[in-house]
């Protein structure tokens, strides 16, 4: 979902933010994780490969209909890559090209595929003019696990974050200055 945060009232709107939550993980999906062991055939020449461009393109169309659901407009924000992605860039970006050639090529899904920035999803959609509900609470820590929180990674205030990081540097320095203090 995508949702207008309230910056700073102080400040006013021009601290406001508007931010995306991405629906699942921040990694690429299944349909088109070409990093894994995802690989897309379309080389008729290949007679003991099993073509699979055709499977492999409307299994993607349908992924991103389901997830525009989720949303109030018809753009959609896909990640291509991950954590330590791309160590094969050159097999990602061909396969991911296959991908978006046959979705564009094929008017019988009426979808357009293209390579984008955050930036350039963020201008599409501010370009519709949609009016937002604003956020102005806080956002609460990410779990990944039991007892494993990212406090800090995730939040709506970095200032409390950016006063927390030199404390432990001056919170060190007694421990450091005391045995010369001490002689």
């Amino acid at each position: 979902t995508a949702l207008p945060i309230c910056g700073s009232k102080s400040l006013g709107r021009a601290r406001d933010m508007w931010i995306h939550l991405l629906d699942s993980h921040y990694c690429t999906p299944d349909e088109c994780a070409y990093d894994e062991n995802l690989f897309i055939q379309d080389d008729p020449k290949l007679p003991t490969f099993k073509m699979d461009v055709i499977q492999q393109g409307e299994a993607f169309v349908a992924m991103a209909r389901q997830r525009l659901t989720w949303y109030r407009h018809n753009h959609l924000l896909i990640p291509f890559g991950c954590d330590f992605a791309h160590q094969n860039a050159d097999k990602s970006f061909s396969q991911m090209d296959q991908l978006i050639h046959y979705v564009n090529s094929n008017s019988t899904l009426n979808t357009t595929v293209r390579y984008g920035t955050l930036n350039d999803y963020a201008m599409a959609v501010h370009g519709l003019n949609l009016t937002w509900e604003i956020y102005e609470g806080d956002f609460f820590p990410y779990a990944t696990e039991p007892e494993q929180f990212w406090t800090g990674y995730y939040t709506s205030r970095p200032q409390l974050r950016a006063m927390r990081v030199p404390t432990p540097r001056s919170c060190k320095l007694p421990r450091r200055s005391t045995p010369w203090l001490l002689g």
